[in-house]
């Protein structure tokens, strides 16, 4: 599966290297905003990945949209976050589904590469609103520690109760 975004703002003759600053006050999700502030097409390939699946199993590797309770892809927006991830999903017991997942990064409604799923940096690394400002690149740096690290998630969802849905997930952030 494989899923290119894209959008333009609108502006004279398409000159985007011109626009004026906030040129036209949108979300985070229609443009990617340069380090001036400004405004500037977005052209990525937010998703791409493998799929295997089996009746019970459904194996997904590359870019993808997926959420849990940490992260969530926001896919109601024009431009979805997306992560690089190896998710497994298990439906063998019934009314229930035990995901495993592997996220190695992350990419924002408004960026067009893939990056840290916790450093934040100013239009270059996590920068979204719920983004801890205190794990910055150059605090985490200064202390010694991955910049990048992996998350490892474990989620159960079971329906077996009428009218319900019970959910667990445990995170783990080297």
């Amino acid at each position: 599966t494989a899923g290119f975004y894209g959008t333009l703002p609108l502006g004279d003759d398409n000159n985007y290297d011109n626009l004026p600053l906030n040129y036209t006050k949108t979300p985070k999700d229609l443009f990617r905003t340069r380090s001036d502030g400004t405004e500037a097409p977005i052209g990525v390939l937010a998703v791409g990945y493998i799929e295997y699946k089996t009746p019970t199993n459904d194996l997904t590797i590359g870019r993808q949209i997926f959420d849990n309770a940490l992260f969530f892809s926001n896919d109601g927006k024009m431009i979805p976050n997306t992560f690089e991830a190896a998710l497994l999903k298990n439906s063998y017991f019934d009314k229930t589904i035990l995901q495993l997942g592997y996220i190695t990064a992350q990419k924002l409604r408004d960026h067009m590469e893939f990056h840290s799923i916790i450093a934040y940096e100013r239009l270059e690394e996590n920068d979204d609103a719920s983004a801890h400002k205190g794990l910055s690149v150059e605090n985490l740096s200064a202390a010694g520690k991955d910049i990048n690290p992996e998350m490892l998630f474990v989620a159960v969802e079971n329906k077996s109760l009428a009218n319900s849905r019970l959910n667990a997930e445990y995170a783990a952030i080297n």
